[in-house]
């Protein structure tokens, strides 16, 4: 039997020893391009990231973010839950100056409770350049509440 260097001797390893999971998620992030998918194209790439933090390869993982990143470079019709995503994608790839200029004009769009909290979270991150991963619940936990103009929280009564 031949070996050739592309086959796994082992689960998720090449022959030469490195990693090959993230590389399914990339061969369909260009099928995605190819169909003139960009934001298929995107996801693809930042599933293969997550794959490489997971395999705790943060440069890698870092570099996967950065070419996600030319996917959606150049358009502004993105709806707003994929635009918070590349926020994410560009300050974890330490894209500082462009997760800056995206953060602003997503606070300029005036986003509602709870994409508010998520944008201005991002901000004070990009602000420090902590390009480490937080959660959602990180977000809305360090922000306040907006409660509606006008709102007046009533005691809620128990009858028995």
């Amino acid at each position: 039997m031949r070996h050739f260097p592309f086959k796994p001797r082992l689960p998720g390893v090449w022959a030469d020893g490195s990693d090959c999971r993230p590389r399914a998620p990339l061969l369909r992030a260009a099928l995605e391009s190819s169909k003139g998918n960009p934001e298929g194209a995107f996801d693809q790439t930042l599933c293969a990231a997550w794959v490489a933090d997971d395999g705790s390869r943060p440069e890698q993982a870092k570099a996967l973010r950065r070419e996600a990143n030319q996917y959606l470079v150049g358009r502004a019709d993105w709806l707003v839950d994929l635009q918070l995503v590349w926020l994410d994608v560009l300050r974890r790839a330490s894209n500082w100056q462009d997760a800056a200029a995206l953060a602003a004009q997503l606070e300029a769009d005036d986003l509602e409770y709870p994409l508010s909290a998520i944008v201005r979270f991002h901000s004070a991150r990009i602000a420090v350049e902590d390009d480490s991963c937080h959660t959602i619940k990180e977000a809305l936990d360090a922000a306040p509440v907006e409660l509606p103009e006008g709102f007046r929280e009533f005691p809620i009564i128990w009858e028995d």
